[in-house]
């Protein structure tokens, strides 16, 4: 029987500030840094996602906590209803534009099988969900691995140095091709992957006495913020990466009296998915309507930013949980009936 923990609000903090760094980055984030001379390497978010992923499917899934029965289920009703939603509708302005369907691509999507390495290899017409089909087959694939902790290490060696094998720009890639079917996308979740799984076993071997203190976690998040701002990268620029990335995330786990424990953060957490998948759709929807012209530049901070916020949280509220709720009750296995007495 699964048994519900608490959340961990700073990890939730984290992720609706990734979400909005990912949507502000696509609205044109840099059109605005470039004038001052930085360049923010907003794409790096995913990759944060995908270590916080892991580091919180192991605190509540992997390792035997759940069944694989209930983990896919779970994980269906988290990434699906609304990542579907989104693809019937980027299909409806295809169509509406006058542009023609891929429906190979479009086969691809509705299976979540796209951007795994099978051709044509591109991005969808909603391209931040690129992500999920990572998401969904690598959590998947980490589900196995980690059944037994005997033998997790040897696994989590290999993925999490696979970065040094290739160049240091995968990090900047989605759906290109490194080695056969293998593209960067695979790689960027595999590695994202093992540094949660690494930080959460770190975690919770040493969480009995460990507390990072308020201005230790703050260190750590300033330190990923210079790195977001890099202008070049090498192997070792990646190494540190990761490595701050799984200690922040222990950091935030083990402490729940920074900033990104408040109310507001929590709240901006739990539309983050919300926020991930439709910015593009909003956008592209705005641009039909109302054309390109009102949209560009500071436009799409002032007009756009409060409808993306605005339908996440309508959307959180009516789509997401009510979606997850209905999958999860009526896909559930419920136990069987206690035989009758003799």
């Amino acid at each position: 029987m699964s048994v519900s923990l608490p959340r961990m609000s700073s990890l939730d903090g984290l992720r609706g500030v990734l979400a909005l760094l990912v949507c502000v980055g696509h609205l044109g984030l840099n059109t605005i840094a470039n004038k001052i001379g930085v360049h923010v390497r907003f794409q790096l978010s995913v990759d944060i996602f995908f270590a916080l992923s892991a580091f919180v499917l192991c605190y509540s899934n992997y390792f035997k906590r759940k069944s694989f029965g209930t983990f896919i289920i779970d994980r269906i009703s988290r990434l699906y209803p609304l990542y579907i939603l989104t693809v019937i509708v980027m299909s409806l302005l295809a169509l509406i534009e006058g542009r023609p369907l891929k429906y190979i691509e479009l086969f691809q999507e509705i299976f979540l099988v796209h951007n795994i390495g099978f051709p044509p290899a591109t991005l969808p017409a909603n391209f931040p969900s690129w992500s999920i089909s990572i998401e969904m087959w690598v959590s998947i694939a980490f589900f196995w691995i980690l059944q037994r902790r005997a033998h997790r290490i040897i696994p989590l060696i290999v993925f999490s140095l696979m970065f040094l094998i290739f160049t240091p720009q995968f990090i900047q890639g989605d759906a290109e091709y490194l080695l056969g079917p293998l593209n960067d996308g695979v790689v960027r979740g595999l590695v994202g992957f093992s540094t949660g799984v690494v930080a959460f076993l770190f975690y919770e071997k040493n969480r009995s006495w460990l507390r990072a203190p308020n201005f230790f976690v703050y260190a750590l998040l300033g330190l990923l913020t210079i790195l977001f701002m890099l202008p070049k990268w090498t192997s070792y620029t990646t190494l540190s990466f990761y490595v701050l990335t799984g200690m922040s995330l222990v950091a935030l786990a083990t402490n729940e009296e920074v900033a990104f424990s408040a109310p507001p953060m929590k709240w901006l957490g739990d539309i983050s998915y919300s926020i991930y998948l439709l910015h593009i759709p909003i956008y592209a929807s705005l641009t039909v309507i109302f054309g390109d012209g009102p949209l560009r530049n500071g436009g799409k901070f002032v007009l756009v930013m409060p409808i993306i916020m605005l339908l996440s949280y309508l959307s959180f509220r009516f789509i997401e949980l009510p979606s997850r709720k209905f999958i999860r009750t009526h896909l559930k296995r419920r136990p069987n009936a206690p035989p009758p007495p003799a």
